[in-house]
């Protein structure tokens, strides 16, 4: 949802009072663009990286934000240790944001029987 500058400056501030929020400091996301790293804890997840044993990679994840104006750039997955073909601080896997989002072509129509809410 767009948030107003001051809306995201208050989110970011309220982020970065938590005790486990890093600033790990400027890098390029996967697209290639200039951003801010924001680590905002421990290892939160893990890969499946091994079916025979099920094994699994935890990775911890770190959102880059635009300098300019704060707004998400891409959320990143780092191996949080390195096994099996993948090295600790890694790239496991991304969610980049665009410029914009919206639809691509006209609105989707509601459903024949679906009703308007109030």
């Amino acid at each position: 949802m767009p948030l107003n500058p001051a809306q995201r400056a208050a989110i970011i501030r309220g982020l970065a009072d938590l005790p486990t929020t890093k600033v790990v400091g400027t890098v390029t996301d996967p697209l290639g663009r200039k951003g801010i790293s924001i680590d905002f804890g421990e290892a939160e997840g893990s890969l499946v990286y091994s079916s025979k044993s099920s094994k699994e990679l935890p990775v911890s994840y770190r959102q880059i934000l635009d300098p300019a104006t704060g707004e998400t750039l891409s959320r990143v997955s780092y191996a949080a240790r390195t096994a099996l073909g993948a090295t600790k601080g890694e790239v496991m896997g991304y969610q980049a944001r665009g410029p914009g989002s919206g639809w691509t072509g006209p609105p989707a129509s509601p459903l024949k029987g679906c009703k308007t809410g109030r």
